[in-house]
């Protein structure tokens, strides 16, 4: 987030900037702060679903697992929530 904000700050005042560095650098400088704040925010994201799934995995409460095609366990037990639905119940 500093960096998105920093990005924000240098956009709202590159023509002040431009006194103190060339212009180029004060109109392009928030475009790549941009860019690295995605990254790096996107990053962060993934490295804490990665530990949050290998923490769940551990448990047996992985969430991309239990909703996973290849969960082994899917279809048995998907068989057999449909056997006990009534028919024509929940638009099935």
């Amino acid at each position: 987030m500093l960096i998105a904000f920093t990005a924000l700050i240098t956009s709202i005042y590159r023509k002040s900037l431009c006194k103190y560095v060339p212009k180029w650098i004060a109109y392009n400088f928030p475009k790549y702060l941009i860019i690295i704040a995605i990254v790096v925010n996107e990053g962060t994201m993934l490295s804490w679903r990665i530990d949050r799934e290998n923490a769940l995995e551990v448990v047996g409460l992985s969430y991309y697992f239990q909703w996973s095609p290849y969960n082994p366990t899917k279809s048995a037990q998907f068989e057999e929530e449909i056997a006990e639905c009534p028919k024509g119940s929940y638009g099935i």
